[in-house]
């Protein structure tokens, strides 16, 4: 694991170093920078992740959390969110199958939709959702809007 502690290291460094110089610019224009944990094996653990995102003491940094990201990691979802509570300001949602490593339709996969809204809930969280998904026609979008429906309900999406 020597070399990938290394990587993680210089990776975590020079990520802070760019988001530091972000910070003025997010000030002056008011805008947060929401800072999103993608699949590259960077910051796999919540508490680092929120680590990395409170270091900056700053209300303009915050973390964009993406649900099927994290489906692939062993810690749950809705653990990510509560370790972020306020420093959460955007939340992707999509779905991910582990044992076919797959994304899938809303539902059809490992996360857990109605404990992750739980979560949320628990945290006060009151923002947006993006869906990162595939498009389609109407019929799709609608299925979509449905499924994204009874997630914000606190139900199962797929049923």
């Amino acid at each position: 694991y020597k070399a990938y502690i290394e990587a993680h290291n210089r990776s975590m460094d020079s990520s802070r170093e760019y988001i530091k110089r972000l910070i003025p610019v997010a000030e002056q224009t008011k805008m947060v920078v929401a800072l999103e944990n993608v699949w590259n094996n960077f910051c796999v653990k919540p508490e680092i992740f929120k680590w990395m995102v409170a270091s900056f003491q700053s209300p303009w940094i915050k973390a964009y959390f993406d649900v099927g990201n994290h489906v692939k990691y062993l810690t749950p979802p809705e653990v990510w969110i509560r370790q972020f509570g306020p420093l959460l300001a955007k939340v992707h949602i999509k779905d991910f199958k582990r044992s076919d490593r797959s994304w899938t339709a809303l539902g059809e996969g490992d996360a857990d939709f109605p404990t992750v809204m739980k979560a949320l809930r628990e945290i006060g969280y009151e923002g947006w959702f993006t869906c990162e998904l595939p498009g389609g026609d109407e019929a799709y979008l609608k299925e979509v809007a449905r499924r994204v429906d009874r997630i914000i309900a606190g139900e199962n999406p797929a049923a």
